[in-house]
C-alpha cells in the first residue's frame, strides 16, 4: 500500500520550494535584502546571545517585549502585531485566517517570493498569477485590476523590494484606484 494514497490529489503534482543560489544581488524569488548586517550590529547581536539569552528556556511565548519594541518604532499598538518563526510560518497563517474554506485565493505577481503560491496551494486555496514586465519588473495594474474583479481574491502579495519598481506606492494608493474598493 503506497501512502501517496492518503495525500489529496492535488498535492501530487505541487513544485516544491526551490531555493536555487543566484549570482544577482536582488534575488526576488528568495525575498532577500541584498546587502548584509553591519558587523556592529552582528557583533552586538552575538554578545546579547552569549550573554543575555538563556538557552535552555523557552523565550516569552508572548513575545510582550518585542511587540512593544516594533509597535513603537511603526507607531502601532502591541495587539496590532503578530510574529512568527519566518515569513513561512506568517504567511500560512494570513492565508488560513483570510482564505481557507472556499473564501477566496490570493493574487501574485511573479516573478515573486515563491512560498506565496507554494503555501496556498498546499492549503487548497487558488492561486491567480499575475506576470511583471520582464525588464523591469512593473506590475501590469491592468490585469491586476482585471484579476480582482474576475476572481474572490482576498490576499493580495506585493513586496519589497520588487513592488517599488513601477512607481506604485502602497500608500497613496497609487494605480488601485480601478480595484475593487475592499483593496484600498
Amino acid at each position: 500500500m503506497c501512502a501517496l494514497q492518503y495525500l489529496r490529489p492535488d498535492l501530487l503534482y505541487l513544485k516544491p520550494y526551490d531555493a536555487v543560489p543566484a549570482p544577482a544581488a536582488d534575488k526576488l524569488d528568495a525575498n532577500e535584502f541584498p546587502l548584509d548586517w553591519p558587523v556592529g550590529f552582528k557583533q552586538k547581536l552575538s554578545l546579547l546571545w552569549e550573554k543575555g539569552i538563556p538557552s535552555n528556556r523557552y523565550p516569552d511565548a508572548h513575545h510582550q517585549g518585542l511587540k512593544q519594541a516594533i509597535a513603537a518604532y511603526a507607531g502601532a499598538e502591541p495587539e496590532q502585531i503578530s510574529l512568527g518563526n519566518g515569513s513561512d510560518e506568517l504567511i500560512r497563517s494570513l492565508l488560513i485566517a483570510t482564505c481557507l474554506g472556499g473564501r477566496g485565493g490570493i493574487l501574485v505577481a511573479e516573478p515573486t517570493f515563491s512560498m506565496y503560491a507554494i503555501l496556498a496551494q498546499s492549503l487548497g486555496i487558488p492561486v491567480v498569477r499575475v506576470p511583471r514586465d520582464p525588464e523591469t519588473f512593473a506590475l501590469d495594474l491592468e490585469r491586476c485590476q482585471q484579476a480582482l474583479r474576475e476572481h474572490p481574491i482576498r490576499v493580495v502579495c506585493l513586496v519589497d523590494p520588487n513592488s517599488r519598481r513601477d512607481g506604485l506606492t502602497l500608500q497613496s494608493g497609487s494605480g488601485w484606484k480601478g480595484c475593487p474598493k475592499r483593496f484600498w
